[in-house]
């Protein structure tokens, strides 16, 4: 029993030693993955940085030509505890705007209202389109607020945007409308059931809904001359 006992002792301790080592070998592997992991996590965040005065002057550039001529646009790399790091690094990014120079900047969705926020996206969505990895994108209410020459930057740019990505945009604006590849037309009918309809106008009927977007209930011919002036000049 004593030579059993010493047998199992010995083979329990030698295990143990394998362990310690096993041990110290994970310990020194944990310890060069972490020092790979801060150079890693250093050189992300100097390209951030970088990437992000650019990219914050480029948006401010695109806000002013919006309308927003006042704002600036600002991004903010925040670093993190060490216990919420992980796959992207040690800081997070934060975006914050100041729309008029008497305010102090803060965070998008408690500075912007509806509207400046439609255009921030486009602004930041411009900016960033050539890395933009997402398909689609739907704007409303990008054109509150504004009309004219900042309208037809505003459909000039979604239109741009669209080179890169499939855009659907809600309007009421003719100078936003006539630079879609397509207009559809969406009316709401009353009864026992409300049902929305949707209609993909030819060029006919595209042309009559600018009109009527332009002038309202009574159309006129220069009002149709208008539309069809708009339309050839946003290549449509």
């Amino acid at each position: 029993e004593l030579r059993t006992l010493l047998t199992r002792l010995e083979g329990e301790l030698e295990y143990a030693s394998e362990d310690s080592i096993r041990i110290g070998s994970l310990t020194q592997e944990i310890h060069d993955l972490e020092t790979q992991y801060d150079e890693m996590a250093v050189t992300i965040c100097k390209t951030r940085t970088k990437a992000a005065k650019s990219l914050a002057t480029s948006v401010t550039q695109h806000l002013i030509e919006l309308g927003l001529d006042r704002a600036v646009f600002q991004i903010e790399l925040i670093p993190l505890p060490e216990q919420h790091r992980g796959r992207y690094g040690t800081t997070s990014v934060a975006f914050s705007i100041c729309t008029n120079p008497d305010l102090e900047s803060g965070p998008l969705e408690k500075v912007a209202s509806g509207g400046e926020l439609s255009r921030i996206s486009l602004a930041i969505q411009v900016a960033a389109s050539q890395a933009d990895r997402v398909p689609s994108s739907i704007y409303d209410e990008v054109d509150v607020g504004i009309g004219g020459r900042i309208a037809e930057i505003v459909g000039s740019k979604l239109k741009a945007l669209g080179a890169h990505k499939q855009i659907l945009c809600i309007t009421h604006l003719p100078q936003v409308a006539v630079q879609g590849t397509d207009h559809l037309q969406i009316t709401k009918q009353n009864g026992k059931d409300t049902q929305i309809h949707v209609q993909d106008l030819n060029p006919d009927q595209r042309l009559e809904e600018i009109s009527r977007m332009l002038g309202g209930i009574e159309i006129t011919r220069e009002t149709r001359a208008h539309a069809a002036d708009m339309l050839k000049r946003a290549g449509n």
